[in-house]
């Protein structure tokens, strides 16, 4: 039946039950609206696959996406308040625990805030708007602090499915690997438009360079390869990935091919969610909220083409988002709709998957962060 989850709050933070349960911590965001849990905390043990110990980690009631900093002591998150405010919220991380202490919130910077990330330098960070069509950027100060809006760009465009794509809608703002570039799928322009960061956490259009996906694709998610040279846009709307070869030092994304995340006979409503590669870019998996199954590729590190190795499914409805593990031996899946979270672990030598087990009752899961602990 329901998991319980310990909350103890002292001093204005969420402390986390001190465990040696696992190798990794979990944050999970929550969006049940009838749920408390608003950040959940769990254990992860990389050797055995098993997610354990679920308690409350963040003081608010439901958040949307989440990260970390690259050094894994600030997290971030977006969130819409009871006020009718949309937020984005910074903690600080203990290492040792897990829990985490509200730092600050900034507001009115957009509306339906759905993604937010962290720039490599740590002193960024960025959100993408779906509802207000705009990307921004926000300082952090020496205190880990958000300072207010330093920077607010807004789309302009539309594409042909009328009901998605009357106007823009930014879904991902994604840091690229190695430079300065930030890349942003907008899901209402059918465009991955390419921006450029500098020290003082300016965000400003690269040229002119965007890249398109096929018309009516909706691009949402956007994932690079760990070697740099190719980038895949999860397109929400059509349930297919764009391939790209990336040119970190043009700015410039140049389509190699699309292909489907669905089966051949799947005619069904279908809203792709999710994409990720593992460490080593051997495979790459996409989710498929209608399907309710996560597309396997294998990948040609060569030219980056991809080849599909079918679907399984996702241990349950609605796979929002999930998340490969740092080892890259299993696959986590958050099914918002069934309110768990899935495990699998990742055969490598054909990319596919076995069950090994779920998390129930974690109230709309639907983001995955793992954090390395320190003893």
């Amino acid at each position: 039946m329901l998991l319980v989850i310990l909350f103890i709050f002292m001093a204005g933070a969420v402390h986390a039950q001190t465990t040696s349960a696992g190798d990794y911590f979990v944050y999970v965001s929550s969006a049940e609206p009838d749920n408390d849990s608003g950040i959940i905390l769990l254990d992860f043990d990389s050797a055995e696959g098993a997610l354990t110990n679920p308690r409350k980690a963040g003081p608010f009631k439901r958040t949307g996406y989440l990260n970390l900093s690259e050094d894994g002591r600030k997290l971030y998150t977006v969130r819409a308040g009871d006020d009718g405010k949309h937020y984005v919220s910074g903690f600080s991380v203990d290492r040792k625990d897990g829990s985490l202490k509200l730092l600050n919130e900034q507001t009115d910077f957009g509306k339906g805030p759905c993604y937010v990330s962290v720039a490599p330098t740590g002193k960024t960070v960025l959100v993408a708007n779906y509802s207000e069509g705009n990307i921004c950027s926000f300082k952090i100060n020496r205190k880990g602090l958000l300072k207010g809006v330093q920077t607010s760009h807004y789309h302009q465009g539309a594409s042909k499915v009328t009901d998605r794509q009357k106007a823009p809608h930014p879904h991902m703002i994604l840091p690229a690997v190695a430079n300065d570039l930030v890349l942003v799928p907008d899901l209402g322009m059918d465009q991955v438009l390419i921006y450029q960061l500098n020290r003082k956490g300016v965000l400003a259009p690269f040229g002119a360079k965007t890249a398109a996906t096929p018309p009516g694709s909706g691009p949402r998610h956007f994932a690079f390869h760990p070697n740099g040279q190719f980038g895949y846009s999860l397109n929400e709307l059509d349930g297919s990935v764009t391939a790209f070869r990336f040119d970190a030092d043009g700015g410039r994304l140049t389509p190699i091919e699309t292909v489907s995340t669905l089966p051949a006979d799947f005619k069904e409503f279908n809203k792709s969610a999710d994409i990720h590669l593992t460490p080593d870019g051997a495979y790459l998996y996409a989710s498929n909220r209608g399907h309710n199954s996560i597309a396997v590729f294998k990948v040609d590190a060569s030219n980056g083409t991809l080849e599909s190795r079918g679907t399984f499914p996702c241990g349950g409805e609605w796979p929002r988002a999930f998340a490969i593990d740092p080892s890259g031996q299993f696959i986590l899946v958050a099914n918002k709709q069934t309110h768990n979270i899935a495990i699998f672990r990742i055969n490598p030598v054909d990319g596919s998957t076995t069950p090994i087990g779920s998390v129930e009752d974690l109230g709309a899961p639907q983001c995955i962060k793992f954090l390395k602990k320190q003893s």
